[in-house]
């Protein structure tokens, strides 16, 4: 029993150094960042490992069992690293053409994955060092937007550069990806918080993350409006924590305009960010945070949760609505909407920054494929190779589809994303039934999968959200599934 405690520590350990460094480690500033970010990674990863693999060794019973959630992603890695082997050459073992996630991460995140989902927790000091590196980097991010460089990353960077990397993480698409797994994870502890003092460092973890949420890229956005929107369902079993989301809209709305005003004084902001930060979205928030605040003050906890439990009936309608919308317009309304309006919501093949031609692209490479890589895949850079004898652009190779649900279809192929598919429900389903911080957990899972949509698969946001998937494929829930 005292070496399945050690076991637990260990891996609280382990979590806690992740979240910590992995954001914030640095060598060369952007000109290794990927590289960098990778080999500290696998540092980490294999000393956790060794630390696990000593602790069965000595007779531990090595923790609960991993869960179906957690097995239905060593096949999803095992499929990504057949197919590697098979198709994609010795390159395929690191796969810089495919950002690094060749044969050793997939065996690494198969690894970790295994670890912690049968002996993680994410405790009260994993939170403070996860939210703790968001802070800095939040803070990173809203300073170099302004052409303030107190860590001098963006030395040597080419003017037309300085918009695109900033902060510890680099390139603007990965600080929206870290931004959609972080910011929510703060939004929900802020809710969940147990005193006052928690309640005012998570809340000023959320108001720095506002700067960094309208730095990013638009991805960002997309994915903390979706966690955000689900947040309230998650919380329903928690009244005291449903009674704080309306101090987080009124945060949110004095905070979002602030940052809006001024970063358009430095780097600006994107179509999408104005938006967010404009005055009335603003004074649509406080309106809203204010009507909720008096309202939860005349309800008993039993009345909120019970109308918390109801609350799906909106974001359903509102997921319909706008897919019938989104229908319409690249149908019948499609050449009628205004150009603000068809730019988002009409696809084409320069539709999200090329998106539409890239998913193209893509879905040709797929169509080329024969029947056993329909099933499993290309392997890792098969996108790479592709595109450098079928160029897209003339100025870039593709390695990445910009979609990493499209991205996964190629390199492991029907079956490999069929068992990914299934082990993020298996960690979803856990919204019927979330308890305590799970809630977070949730949240913040989400809000990266959707955002997955239209980013891509890297080495710093990619293993922190394995991670805390793991976590809920190991809690009681998945407990009960394995």
């Amino acid at each position: 029993m005292k070496r399945d405690k050690l076991l637990q520590r260990w891996s609280g350990v382990y979590l806690s150094a992740l979240f910590l460094l992995l954001p914030l480690w640095l060598h060369r500033g952007y000109f290794d960042i990927t590289e960098t970010k990778t080999v500290l990674f696998a540092a980490l990863t294999l000393l956790y490992l060794a630390g696990v693999l000593f602790g069965l060794l000595a007779g531990g019973s090595g923790g609960r069992s991993p869960g179906r959630g957690a097995l239905l992603f060593a096949l999803f890695a095992a499929l990504n690293i057949l197919s590697s082997l098979l198709f994609g050459g010795r390159d395929a073992l690191l796969a810089a053409n495919n950002r690094y996630q060749g044969v050793g991460m997939w065996l690494l995140y198969a690894a970790m994955v295994c670890a912690l989902s049968a002996g993680g927790k994410f405790g009260k000091w994993q939170a403070r060092t996860a939210l703790g590196a968001f802070a800095l980097v939040s803070l990173l991010c809203v300073l170099n937007a302004l052409y303030i460089d107190p860590l001098g990353t963006a030395v040597g960077l080419r003017s037309a550069d300085r918009s695109r990397y900033l902060s510890t993480i680099g390139n603007v698409n990965f600080i929206g990806a870290y931004v959609s797994l972080l910011l929510p994870l703060a939004m929900g502890l802020f809710c969940l918080g147990r005193s006052r003092r928690e309640l005012w460092l998570r809340g000023g973890v959320c108001l720095l993350g506002a700067g960094a949420l309208l730095v990013g890229s638009d991805c960002g956005i997309l994915g903390v409006l979706s966690a955000a929107v689900l947040l309230p369902w998650l919380l329903r079993r928690e009244p005291r924590a449903l009674r704080r989301l309306p101090w987080l809209l009124l945060l949110f709305a004095a905070a979002l305009p602030l940052f809006g005003r001024l970063l358009e004084r430095g780097i600006g902001l994107s179509a999408l960010g104005r938006l967010l930060s404009s005055l009335p979205v603003a004074a649509g928030l406080a309106l809203l945070g204010g009507a909720l605040l008096l309202f939860a003050r005349r309800q008993t906890d039993e009345a909120l949760s019970a109308l918390a439990g109801n609350y799906p009936v909106l974001p359903a309608a509102l997921l319909l609505g706008g897919g019938v919308f989104l229908l319409l317009g690249n149908t019948l309304l499609r050449d009628r909407l205004p150009a603000s309006i068809a730019r988002w919501t009409v696809f084409s093949g320069s539709w999200g920054s090329d998106r539409g031609a890239i998913w193209g692209h893509c879905l040709a490479l797929y169509g080329s494929f024969g029947p056993l890589r329909k099933l499993i895949g290309g392997g890792a850079g098969c996108l790479a190779r592709y595109d450098a004898l079928h160029r897209l652009f003339p100025d870039a190779i593709i390695d990445s589809a910009h979609n990493e649900y499209l991205h996964y279809l190629l390199t492991s192929g029907a079956l490999g994303l069929g068992a990914w598919l299934g082990a993020l429900a298996a960690a979803l389903r856990r919204v019927l039934s979330p308890e305590g911080e799970d809630a977070a957990l949730l949240c913040a899972v989400a809000g990266c999968a959707v955002q997955g949509v239209v980013n891509i698969a890297q080495c710093t946001t990619t293993p922190l959200f394995f991670a805390l998937l793991a976590l809920l494929w190991g809690s009681r829930g998945s407990r009960e599934d394995s």
